[in-house]
Protein backbone atom coordinates (compact mmCIF):
# COMPACT_ATOMS: atom_id res chain seq x y z
CA UNK A 1 0.00 0.00 0.00
CA UNK A 2 1.54 3.80 -0.93
CA UNK A 3 1.92 5.83 1.73
CA UNK A 4 -0.38 8.41 -0.01
CA UNK A 5 -2.96 6.06 0.48
CA UNK A 6 -2.85 6.19 4.02
CA UNK A 7 -5.19 8.67 6.11
CA UNK A 8 -2.81 10.33 8.13
CA UNK A 9 -1.85 13.66 7.17
CA UNK A 10 1.50 13.18 9.33
CA UNK A 11 3.01 10.21 7.22
CA UNK A 12 1.91 11.97 3.77
CA UNK A 13 3.84 14.97 5.06
CA UNK A 14 6.74 13.37 6.00
CA UNK A 15 6.36 11.53 2.69
CA UNK A 16 6.38 14.53 0.99
CA UNK A 17 9.02 16.22 2.57
CA UNK A 18 11.54 13.32 1.90
CA UNK A 19 10.62 13.69 -1.85
CA UNK A 20 10.79 17.26 -1.85
CA UNK A 21 14.32 17.23 -0.58
CA UNK A 22 15.85 14.03 -2.90
CA UNK A 23 14.22 16.16 -5.72
CA UNK A 24 15.70 19.61 -4.99
CA UNK A 25 19.16 17.92 -4.69
CA UNK A 26 19.22 15.96 -7.97
CA UNK A 27 18.31 18.91 -9.42
CA UNK A 28 20.90 20.87 -8.59
CA UNK A 29 23.37 18.05 -9.38
CA UNK A 30 21.77 18.22 -12.77
CA UNK A 31 22.64 21.59 -13.09
CA UNK A 32 26.09 21.80 -11.71
CA UNK A 33 26.77 18.64 -14.03
CA UNK A 34 26.36 21.63 -16.46
CA UNK A 35 27.47 24.53 -15.25
CA UNK A 36 30.11 23.10 -12.10
CA UNK A 37 29.72 21.56 -9.05
CA UNK A 38 26.42 23.27 -6.86
CA UNK A 39 27.15 24.38 -3.68
CA UNK A 40 26.35 21.67 -0.50
CA UNK A 41 24.40 24.32 1.37
CA UNK A 42 22.49 27.34 0.80
CA UNK A 43 19.75 28.87 0.33
CA UNK A 44 19.11 27.70 -3.38
CA UNK A 45 18.83 24.18 -2.01
CA UNK A 46 16.90 25.18 0.51
CA UNK A 47 14.70 27.19 -1.21
CA UNK A 48 14.02 24.77 -4.44
CA UNK A 49 13.04 21.82 -1.71
CA UNK A 50 10.40 24.34 -0.20
CA UNK A 51 9.26 25.48 -3.54
CA UNK A 52 8.65 21.51 -4.48
CA UNK A 53 7.08 20.56 -0.81
CA UNK A 54 4.44 23.53 -1.72
CA UNK A 55 3.57 22.00 -4.81
CA UNK A 56 3.46 18.47 -3.62
CA UNK A 57 1.62 19.25 -1.09
CA UNK A 58 -1.38 21.13 -3.08
CA UNK A 59 -1.21 18.47 -5.48
CA UNK A 60 -2.14 15.03 -3.10
CA UNK A 61 -3.84 16.82 -0.85
CA UNK A 62 -6.10 19.43 -2.12
CA UNK A 63 -5.17 22.34 -0.73
CA UNK A 64 -4.81 25.47 -3.41
CA UNK A 65 -0.81 26.30 -3.75
CA UNK A 66 0.16 28.97 -1.66
CA UNK A 67 1.49 31.36 -3.79
CA UNK A 68 2.13 33.75 -1.60
CA UNK A 69 4.52 31.39 0.51
CA UNK A 70 5.99 30.04 -2.36
CA UNK A 71 6.78 33.51 -4.11
CA UNK A 72 8.27 34.96 -0.92
CA UNK A 73 10.68 31.79 -0.53
CA UNK A 74 11.94 32.56 -4.34
CA UNK A 75 12.49 36.17 -3.52
CA UNK A 76 14.13 35.23 -0.25
CA UNK A 77 16.86 32.83 -1.68
CA UNK A 78 17.58 35.72 -4.69
CA UNK A 79 18.35 38.34 -1.88
CA UNK A 80 20.30 35.54 -0.21
CA UNK A 81 21.99 34.61 -3.41
CA UNK A 82 22.02 37.17 -5.80
CA UNK A 83 23.58 35.06 -8.53
CA UNK A 84 21.79 32.06 -8.25
CA UNK A 85 20.99 29.24 -11.12
CA UNK A 86 17.47 30.32 -13.25
CA UNK A 87 14.68 29.95 -10.96
CA UNK A 88 12.44 27.87 -13.55
CA UNK A 89 15.55 25.84 -14.77
CA UNK A 90 15.39 24.18 -11.62
CA UNK A 91 12.13 24.09 -10.90
CA UNK A 92 11.11 22.34 -13.65
CA UNK A 93 13.93 19.67 -13.21
CA UNK A 94 13.46 19.01 -9.40
CA UNK A 95 9.69 18.37 -10.06
CA UNK A 96 10.30 15.93 -12.97
CA UNK A 97 12.53 14.18 -10.90
CA UNK A 98 9.97 14.10 -7.89
CA UNK A 99 7.48 12.94 -10.22
CA UNK A 100 10.82 9.58 -11.41
CA UNK A 101 11.13 9.68 -7.20
CA UNK A 102 6.91 8.99 -6.82
CA UNK A 103 6.55 6.81 -9.07
CA UNK A 104 9.06 4.72 -7.63
CA UNK A 105 7.75 4.64 -3.91
CA UNK A 106 3.90 4.99 -4.78
CA UNK A 107 1.29 3.32 -6.19
CA UNK A 108 0.59 4.32 -10.49
CA UNK A 109 -3.17 4.45 -9.55
CA UNK A 110 -2.61 6.98 -7.37
CA UNK A 111 -0.79 8.79 -9.53
CA UNK A 112 -2.97 8.60 -12.20
CA UNK A 113 -5.42 9.86 -9.88
CA UNK A 114 -3.86 12.81 -8.76
CA UNK A 115 -1.95 13.71 -12.27
CA UNK A 116 -4.27 16.39 -13.13
CA UNK A 117 -4.11 18.15 -10.02
CA UNK A 118 -0.38 18.17 -9.94
CA UNK A 119 0.20 19.44 -13.06
CA UNK A 120 -2.48 22.34 -12.24
CA UNK A 121 -0.10 22.95 -9.26
CA UNK A 122 2.74 22.93 -11.17
CA UNK A 123 1.21 26.29 -13.78
CA UNK A 124 0.35 27.65 -10.45
CA UNK A 125 4.05 26.97 -9.41
CA UNK A 126 5.76 28.31 -12.53
CA UNK A 127 3.88 31.83 -12.27
CA UNK A 128 5.36 32.20 -8.88
CA UNK A 129 9.31 31.24 -10.21
CA UNK A 130 9.44 32.84 -13.52
CA UNK A 131 11.93 35.40 -14.05
CA UNK A 132 11.75 38.44 -12.02
CA UNK A 133 11.56 42.03 -13.21
CA UNK A 134 15.07 44.12 -12.38
CA UNK A 135 13.75 45.50 -9.15
CA UNK A 136 13.06 41.90 -7.33
CA UNK A 137 15.68 42.61 -4.97
CA UNK A 138 13.45 45.39 -3.46
CA UNK A 139 11.23 44.77 -0.48
CA UNK A 140 9.01 41.41 -1.25
CA UNK A 141 4.76 42.07 -1.59
CA UNK A 142 4.46 39.16 0.87
CA UNK A 143 6.63 39.99 3.49
CA UNK A 144 4.63 40.15 7.39
CA UNK A 145 5.79 44.11 7.07
CA UNK A 146 4.80 44.70 3.82
CA UNK A 147 1.52 43.07 3.82
CA UNK A 148 0.79 44.82 7.17
CA UNK A 149 1.70 48.49 5.40
CA UNK A 150 -0.81 47.33 2.54
CA UNK A 151 -3.40 46.50 4.74
CA UNK A 152 -3.31 49.37 7.14
CA UNK A 153 -3.47 51.89 4.09
CA UNK A 154 -6.17 50.31 2.37
CA UNK A 155 -8.10 49.93 5.54
CA UNK A 156 -7.26 53.73 6.91
CA UNK A 157 -8.15 55.33 3.33
CA UNK A 158 -4.69 56.07 2.13
CA UNK A 159 -3.59 55.80 -1.42
CA UNK A 160 -2.10 52.77 -2.68
CA UNK A 161 -0.20 54.83 -5.26
CA UNK A 162 2.00 55.56 -2.20
CA UNK A 163 3.37 51.95 -1.22
CA UNK A 164 5.92 50.51 -3.02
CA UNK A 165 5.77 49.74 -6.35
CA UNK A 166 6.21 45.60 -5.58
CA UNK A 167 3.64 45.68 -2.84
CA UNK A 168 1.20 47.81 -4.51
CA UNK A 169 1.46 45.51 -7.81
CA UNK A 170 0.36 42.78 -5.13
CA UNK A 171 -3.10 43.86 -4.54
CA UNK A 172 -6.82 42.79 -5.92
CA UNK A 173 -8.67 45.46 -7.50
CA UNK A 174 -11.62 44.35 -5.12
CA UNK A 175 -11.62 42.30 -1.21
CA UNK A 176 -14.22 41.00 0.93
CA UNK A 177 -14.31 42.88 4.01
CA UNK A 178 -14.75 41.52 7.25
CA UNK A 179 -14.26 42.70 10.97
CA UNK A 180 -13.93 40.46 13.86
CA UNK A 181 -14.73 41.47 16.92
CA UNK A 182 -13.96 39.56 20.55
CA UNK A 183 -16.21 39.86 23.09
CA UNK A 184 -15.29 40.37 26.88
CA UNK A 185 -16.55 36.80 28.90
CA UNK A 186 -19.73 38.20 31.35
CA UNK A 187 -20.69 41.49 29.63
CA UNK A 188 -20.90 42.84 26.18
CA UNK A 189 -18.48 44.33 24.93
CA UNK A 190 -15.04 44.54 22.62
CA UNK A 191 -11.84 43.05 24.79
CA UNK A 192 -9.09 43.86 23.08
CA UNK A 193 -7.31 40.31 20.75
CA UNK A 194 -5.69 40.27 17.85
CA UNK A 195 -6.87 37.22 14.94
CA UNK A 196 -4.71 34.77 15.60
CA UNK A 197 -1.74 33.51 13.29
CA UNK A 198 -3.69 30.04 13.20
CA UNK A 199 -7.21 31.38 12.14
CA UNK A 200 -5.06 33.49 9.28
CA UNK A 201 -3.35 30.85 7.83
CA UNK A 202 -6.66 28.52 8.09
CA UNK A 203 -8.22 31.75 5.98
CA UNK A 204 -5.42 31.38 3.04
CA UNK A 205 -5.14 27.58 2.80
CA UNK A 206 -9.22 27.32 2.54
CA UNK A 207 -9.30 30.66 -0.16
CA UNK A 208 -5.75 29.85 -2.00
CA UNK A 209 -5.31 33.70 -1.09
CA UNK A 210 -3.13 36.42 1.06
CA UNK A 211 -5.20 37.27 3.77
CA UNK A 212 -4.13 41.01 4.99
CA UNK A 213 -5.36 41.91 8.49
CA UNK A 214 -5.26 45.27 10.43
CA UNK A 215 -5.43 44.68 14.24
CA UNK A 216 -7.08 48.04 16.11
CA UNK A 217 -7.83 48.56 19.83
CA UNK A 218 -11.61 46.46 19.72
CA UNK A 219 -11.38 44.71 16.48
CA UNK A 220 -9.61 43.07 13.74
CA UNK A 221 -10.32 43.99 10.10
CA UNK A 222 -9.66 41.50 7.52
CA UNK A 223 -9.13 41.42 3.83
CA UNK A 224 -9.96 38.36 1.54
CA UNK A 225 -9.08 39.22 -2.08
CA UNK A 226 -11.69 38.69 -4.37
CA UNK A 227 -10.82 37.12 -7.94
CA UNK A 228 -13.73 36.67 -9.63
CA UNK A 229 -17.22 39.10 -9.09
CA UNK A 230 -19.19 35.84 -9.70
CA UNK A 231 -21.22 34.58 -6.31
CA UNK A 232 -19.30 31.44 -6.26
CA UNK A 233 -16.11 33.05 -5.56
CA UNK A 234 -17.84 35.52 -2.91
CA UNK A 235 -19.87 32.41 -1.33
CA UNK A 236 -16.71 30.11 -1.19
CA UNK A 237 -14.98 33.37 0.83
CA UNK A 238 -18.02 33.93 2.86
CA UNK A 239 -18.48 29.91 3.74
CA UNK A 240 -14.08 30.34 4.55
CA UNK A 241 -14.91 32.92 7.57
CA UNK A 242 -17.50 30.45 8.80
CA UNK A 243 -15.44 27.49 9.04
CA UNK A 244 -13.43 29.85 10.70
CA UNK A 245 -14.94 32.05 13.17
CA UNK A 246 -18.40 30.43 12.91
CA UNK A 247 -17.68 26.98 15.28
CA UNK A 248 -17.07 26.09 18.72
CA UNK A 249 -13.07 27.16 18.11
CA UNK A 250 -13.46 30.39 18.24
CA UNK A 251 -16.11 31.28 20.71
CA UNK A 252 -15.90 34.78 21.69
CA UNK A 253 -15.62 36.18 17.93
CA UNK A 254 -18.26 37.67 16.39
CA UNK A 255 -17.71 38.52 12.77
CA UNK A 256 -19.41 40.91 10.20
CA UNK A 257 -18.42 41.33 6.56
CA UNK A 258 -19.64 43.37 4.29
CA UNK A 259 -20.24 43.36 0.49
CA UNK A 260 -17.15 43.13 -1.99
CA UNK A 261 -15.75 46.65 -1.87
CA UNK A 262 -13.33 48.63 -4.45
CA UNK A 263 -9.48 49.95 -2.84
CA UNK A 264 -11.41 53.18 -2.77
CA UNK A 265 -14.38 51.91 -0.50
CA UNK A 266 -12.54 49.63 1.78
CA UNK A 267 -12.65 52.09 4.93
CA UNK A 268 -16.52 52.62 4.37
CA UNK A 269 -17.15 48.93 3.94
CA UNK A 270 -14.82 48.12 7.44
CA UNK A 271 -17.27 50.57 8.80
CA UNK A 272 -20.32 48.22 7.58
CA UNK A 273 -18.73 45.39 8.82
CA UNK A 274 -17.55 46.63 12.39
CA UNK A 275 -20.95 48.07 12.75
CA UNK A 276 -22.62 44.68 11.88
CA UNK A 277 -20.47 42.94 14.54
CA UNK A 278 -21.28 45.56 17.36
CA UNK A 279 -24.86 44.70 16.76
CA UNK A 280 -24.53 41.03 16.69
CA UNK A 281 -22.89 41.10 20.05
CA UNK A 282 -24.79 43.97 21.78
CA UNK A 283 -28.13 41.91 21.05
CA UNK A 284 -26.90 38.65 22.50
CA UNK A 285 -26.96 37.04 18.75
CA UNK A 286 -23.61 35.09 20.15
CA UNK A 287 -20.78 34.25 18.08
CA UNK A 288 -20.65 33.64 14.50
CA UNK A 289 -20.18 35.33 10.79
CA UNK A 290 -23.40 37.69 9.90
CA UNK A 291 -24.09 39.40 6.90
CA UNK A 292 -26.02 42.76 6.54
CA UNK A 293 -28.87 40.44 4.68
CA UNK A 294 -28.82 38.48 7.44
CA UNK A 295 -29.31 41.49 10.22
CA UNK A 296 -30.55 44.87 8.08
CA UNK A 297 -33.77 45.29 10.41
CA UNK A 298 -31.24 45.06 13.57
CA UNK A 299 -29.23 47.69 11.99
CA UNK A 300 -31.38 49.54 10.42
CA UNK A 301 -33.01 50.32 14.07
CA UNK A 302 -29.91 50.33 15.92
CA UNK A 303 -29.12 53.55 13.65
CA UNK A 304 -32.97 54.92 14.36
CA UNK A 305 -32.98 55.24 18.83
CA UNK A 306 -36.21 57.49 18.48
CA UNK A 307 -37.95 54.64 16.70
CA UNK A 308 -36.69 51.97 19.00
CA UNK A 309 -37.75 53.83 21.43
CA UNK A 310 -41.44 53.70 20.15
CA UNK A 311 -41.37 50.13 19.00
CA UNK A 312 -40.45 48.86 22.37
CA UNK A 313 -43.33 50.88 24.01
CA UNK A 314 -45.20 48.71 21.82
CA UNK A 315 -44.28 45.92 23.73
CA UNK A 316 -44.12 47.13 27.26
CA UNK A 317 -47.44 45.15 28.15
CA UNK A 318 -46.31 42.15 27.39
CA UNK A 319 -43.16 42.66 29.62
CA UNK A 320 -45.60 43.75 32.71
CA UNK A 321 -47.39 40.25 32.53
CA UNK A 322 -43.85 38.54 32.59
CA UNK A 323 -41.63 37.07 30.67
CA UNK A 324 -43.40 34.19 29.32
CA UNK A 325 -44.97 35.90 26.92
CA UNK A 326 -42.52 37.51 25.14
CA UNK A 327 -40.59 34.17 25.22
CA UNK A 328 -43.90 32.84 23.65
CA UNK A 329 -44.10 35.73 20.93
CA UNK A 330 -40.08 34.97 20.32
CA UNK A 331 -40.70 31.00 19.62
CA UNK A 332 -43.70 31.70 17.47
CA UNK A 333 -42.12 33.97 15.42
CA UNK A 334 -38.61 32.34 15.21
CA UNK A 335 -40.34 28.86 14.00
CA UNK A 336 -42.30 30.79 11.28
CA UNK A 337 -45.95 30.47 13.05
CA UNK A 338 -45.23 26.90 13.08
CA UNK A 339 -47.82 26.41 16.22
CA UNK A 340 -46.98 22.84 17.21
CA UNK A 341 -42.77 23.28 16.69
CA UNK A 342 -43.51 26.80 18.80
CA UNK A 343 -45.04 24.95 21.62
CA UNK A 344 -42.89 21.83 21.38
CA UNK A 345 -39.97 24.52 21.57
CA UNK A 346 -41.80 26.57 24.64
CA UNK A 347 -42.88 22.82 26.10
CA UNK A 348 -46.39 23.87 26.37
CA UNK A 349 -49.27 22.00 25.10
CA UNK A 350 -50.92 24.07 22.04
CA UNK A 351 -54.18 25.04 23.49
CA UNK A 352 -51.74 26.83 26.21
CA UNK A 353 -49.61 28.41 23.09
CA UNK A 354 -53.09 29.54 21.57
CA UNK A 355 -54.26 31.28 24.92
CA UNK A 356 -50.96 32.81 24.94
CA UNK A 357 -51.37 34.14 21.68
CA UNK A 358 -55.12 35.73 21.68
CA UNK A 359 -53.29 37.37 25.17
CA UNK A 360 -50.24 38.84 23.17
CA UNK A 361 -53.18 40.54 20.42
CA UNK A 362 -55.29 42.09 23.59
CA UNK A 363 -52.54 43.58 25.18
CA UNK A 364 -50.80 44.70 21.99
CA UNK A 365 -53.27 45.06 19.68
CA UNK A 366 -51.49 43.50 16.96
CA UNK A 367 -52.20 40.08 15.94
CA UNK A 368 -49.28 37.70 15.59
CA UNK A 369 -50.59 35.70 13.05
CA UNK A 370 -51.22 38.54 10.73
CA UNK A 371 -48.44 39.22 7.99
CA UNK A 372 -49.02 43.22 8.60
CA UNK A 373 -48.31 43.04 12.51
CA UNK A 374 -45.88 40.30 12.00
CA UNK A 375 -43.74 42.96 11.03
CA UNK A 376 -44.02 45.29 13.94
CA UNK A 377 -44.07 42.72 16.47
CA UNK A 378 -40.64 41.15 15.62
CA UNK A 379 -39.16 44.76 15.33
CA UNK A 380 -40.75 45.50 18.71
CA UNK A 381 -38.87 42.55 20.10
CA UNK A 382 -35.37 43.35 18.34
CA UNK A 383 -36.14 47.30 19.83
CA UNK A 384 -36.07 46.04 23.17
CA UNK A 385 -32.92 43.60 22.58
CA UNK A 386 -31.43 46.97 21.91
CA UNK A 387 -32.81 48.89 25.02
CA UNK A 388 -31.75 46.33 27.34
CA UNK A 389 -28.39 46.14 25.76
CA UNK A 390 -27.68 50.11 26.60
Amino acid sequence: MSVFEIETPDTILRQIDTVSERAARAALLDHGGAAGDPPPDGPWPTAVAVVVRIVLRSAFTGIPVDTVALRHTVLRALRQDPAPAAPPVLYRAALEHAWRILRDVTDGEVLLRHAEYFFHCVRDGEACVAPLPEDSAGPSPETPEALALAARTLVEGGSPDRLPPAVRTSLAPTYLVAVAAFAAEGHHGYARAAVGREQVEALRRLTGAAVLTVDRAADTVLLLPVRSSSRTTQAKLVNALRAVFGGTATPLVTCGISTPATRHDIPSAAREAAELSQVALSLGYGPGVYLMEELMLEVMLHRAPDLVGRLAARLTPLTRSGSHLIDTLEAFLDCDQERKAAAKRLFIHPNTLSYRLRRIQDLTHLSPTSSRDIGVLRAGLIASRIISAR
